[in-house]
């Protein structure tokens, strides 16, 4: 949410506005003074002045309602998927009891085994497709988003904090969820309703710039407040403490070999069981060792099918062909965790993860 002076106090948002008739959205009309400089409000105000006549200024005022709405809708969401990440990043955090039935698809581990994605990169994008169409506004629904990265209670802890910056003025967290509702029926009338009202058919609610502004504000302090009560992110471990600012962190490795064309297409490897390999080491070694083009493969360019086996000349990818040769060389599924990027080497001793872990 956009950090912007916040007057302390709970907004009057209405649907109404005293001493103005249905259908209007105009309350005062000065002189202009200049251009806006607070967004799509602040350019109702100023059109609003100049006594704009062409459209209705009013409709700039919903906008504005819609999109404070959205804009709590996607900090829910950013808060949901870097916090997520963050625990994923972190096995040594304590993580939430809901962050543990987040369900995974095993496609999620090959993609990150097989090096053409990390895992910031896999479990950001599966987060996504499960939560990325689903609607974080009403309280219940925050509430519930929340709880997969936090297990403080939201609303009562909100409440409280919203209290402290307020000069210890008590807050109920009844009150705040009702008010919250409230500001999403506000939003729901006028994105599908166009904010008409139901007791004078072709009237619209009026809508006025002071109400507007204090929901944005509302909104913002209510966020800053779930920000406070959630605490800190977990640590990235992938960044030094010293230089934990935006950064662009780097792709998978199989990514990184073909966006840089560090290995040519055609390129002869072989593939080699690690030393660090000790489940069936020895057998698979000698499955590979039995006819030569069992161990031979060919790289091409194509995050798709990067490895070609010249044992039946077919393409895979990195991770797909070691399970494959590890499971018909000893007759059952991989038992340990699998980095494909140290198990093909080029004719020079370099495997790909020695190639791929100096490039940017």
């Amino acid at each position: 949410m956009p950090r912007r002076p916040i007057t302390p106090g709970p907004p009057a948002v209405r649907s109404t506005a005293p001493g103005v008739g249905k259908g209007a959205g105009r309350a005062r009309q000065p002189t202009p003074s200049g251009p806006p400089t607070d967004g799509t409000a602040g350019l109702g105000r100023f059109l609003e002045r100049l006594r704009v006549g062409a459209f209705d200024v009013a409709d700039l005022y919903r906008a504005a309602w819609v999109q404070a709405v959205s804009a709590l809708d996607h900090w829910v969401h950013r808060e949901l998927y870097d916090r997520a990440v963050g625990f994923a990043l972190q096995p040594a955090a304590r993580r939430p009891a809901r962050f543990l039935q987040i369900q995974v698809p095993m496609s999620l581990l090959e993609d990150v085994q097989d090096g053409t994605a990390t895992m910031r990169e896999a479990f950001t994008a599966e987060l996504r497709r499960q939560f990325g169409y689903q609607s974080f506004q009403a309280p219940e629904k925050i509430k519930q988003a929340l709880a997969n990265v936090s297990d403080v209670p939201l609303w009562p802890n909100l409440a409280r904090e919203l209290a402290r910056t307020q000069d210890g003025t008590p807050v109920i967290a009844e009150a705040v969820q009702a008010q919250l509702r409230e500001i999403v029926k506000r939003r729901n009338r006028i994105a599908h309703e166009a904010d008409r009202d139901p007791d004078h058919p072709g009237d619209r609610n009026p809508i006025f710039d002071t109400e507007v502004t204090q929901t944005i504000d509302w909104i913002q302090r209510m966020a800053v407040a779930a920000a406070t009560v959630l605490g800190p992110p977990p640590a990235d471990p992938t960044v030094e403490p010293a230089a934990r600012t935006p950064a662009v962190r780097r792709a998978a490795a199989v990514q990184r070999l073909i966006t840089h064309h560090a290995v040519t297409d055609g390129t002869e490897l072989t593939i080699t069981v690690p030393d660090l390999v000790d489940q069936d080491r020895d057998a698979i070694r000698a499955w590979l060792d039995a006819e030569p083009d069992r161990a031979r493969v060919h790289w091409h360019n194509d995050i798709n099918g990067p490895v070609e086996w010249a044992y039946d000349q077919r393409r895979y990818r990195i991770i797909a062909l070691i399970r494959h040769v590890i499971e018909t060389a000893t007759g059952q599924p991989p038992r340990a965790q699998i980095w494909p990027p140290t198990w093909y080497r080029r004719n020079d001793g370099r495997t790909l993860h020695q190639i791929a872990d100096p490039l940017p």
